[in-house]
């Protein structure tokens, strides 16, 4: 496993070919893609998917096996990440930069850190990825505070560098560890080169896509509620997503079961990422009112695909109306989110492909913006 590139060991619970964890997944792909010809990318990841009590199939475990972009993957078992296989690991790549790519996680965060105290020379990077945003933090808060206590007694973030992907999640970050390194660096979405045909659309008709996790982070049951308040025009609402605790998805299908005639809802459950996003261009409007998103892979896609989003308050994504590119709203007023479904609903084919251009462009100019390999380059350097 030699290479003349820098080395990243890059540590994620979930990597291709799972897909079931969405964003996070996502995330590190996009990563690795285009970054790979600047830096040779170890990844350590697990041998299953979100959820899943099986093995990937056609996965050799427990070894190295060469990955699409060039990198070096290693899928573990369950237990099979030890402090002994990690300092082997560190110890083969002293001046390497480790990169964690969760907050919370035991064996891909937790344990490479107190492995890490016995190196010094290796740069450590650390991305949240929207964990502490306020939101996620109160689910499981019991656990995830007795980890942040251990975190700041340990004091890791003395010795590491965040990487936040919006200034707002630096704020977060700041809020638990005063005085770190904090460096703000943006996801890497996926991408079209071309604007995709648009859909045909006329007043009185409507298909929403919901992408994501049915969790209640992701806010599905609001959705649910608003849609049905509408008795006469037709709506479809597509959900896409793995199922999330038993007890809300069980909620969220007993609302759909007394929502009015005129509203249909399809579940096609967890999709691999290019079947989603190729979802996308069957829909008018993505519908995700989550309770916060640290960079929203799900709004990107719909952007880039030309979909305007109807979205909260709590993401990066602000100011849509006004680039007829969606609506980001307040979750407390529910009115607002009826009467923009109403907007969509009554949209003909030409104010529908203003915005659906608007949609593009605003994502579009995003990603020529970002200046990635820049950024990176300059946290990895």
């Amino acid at each position: 496993m030699n290479s003349d590139r820098p080395v990243v060991l890059l540590f994620t619970d979930w990597y291709y070919p799972g897909y079931k964890a969405g964003g996070p997944i996502q995330s590190c792909v996009n990563l690795v893609q285009a970054m790979s010809s600047a830096y040779q990318f170890y990844v350590i990841t697990s041998d299953r998917d979100l959820d899943s009590e099986t093995a990937y199939d056609q996965v050799p475990l427990n070894q190295w096996t060469s990955g699409i972009f060039g990198e070096q993957v290693f899928y573990a078992s369950p237990g099979f990440i030890s402090r002994k296989w990690l300092k082997q690991l560190f110890e083969q790549y002293p001046t390497c930069r480790i990169y964690l790519n969760s907050m919370f996680s035991f064996p891909f965060t937790l344990l490479p850190l107190l492995v890490s105290r016995s190196f010094r020379n290796q740069k450590i990077i650390l991305a949240p990825r929207g964990m502490l945003h306020p939101g996620a933090l109160g689910l499981k808060s019991g656990k995830k505070k007795i980890f942040l206590t251990l975190f700041r007694w340990m004091g890791w973030q003395k010795r590491i560098i965040f990487q936040a992907t919006t200034e707002e999640e630096a704020g977060y970050i700041k809020q638990h560890f005063p005085g770190a390194d904090i460096r703000v660096v943006g996801n890497i979405p996926a991408f079209r080169e071309q604007k995709p045909a648009t859909l045909s659309k006329s007043p009185g008709e409507l298909k929403l896509i919901f992408l994501g996790r049915l969790h209640p982070t992701k806010n599905l049951d609001y959705v649910l509620d608003l849609l049905k308040q509408n008795r006469k025009r037709q709506i479809e609402l597509h959900l896409i997503g793995e199922p999330g605790p038993s007890g809300y998805v069980e909620k969220c299908r007993e609302m759909i079961k007394e929502l009015p005639s005129s509203v249909q809802v399809r579940e096609y459950g967890a999709l691999p990422q290019q079947e989603s996003f190729e979802k996308m261009l069957d829909a008018h409007a993505l519908v995700l009112p989550s309770r916060g998103e640290n960079f929203g892979h799900a709004i990107f896609e719909a952007l880039i695909s030309g979909k305007p989003v109807l979205i909260s308050d709590r993401t990066p994504w602000r100011k849509l109306e006004s680039q007829q590119a969606g609506w980001d709203l307040p979750l407390e007023l529910p009115e607002q989110f009826a009467a923009a479904i109403g907007r969509l609903l009554e949209m003909d084919q030409e104010t529908y492909n203003q915005w659906s251009e608007g949609a593009y462009r605003l994502a579009n100019n995003y990603f020529e913006n970002a200046a990635y390999n820049t950024n990176y380059r300059e946290l990895f350097k």
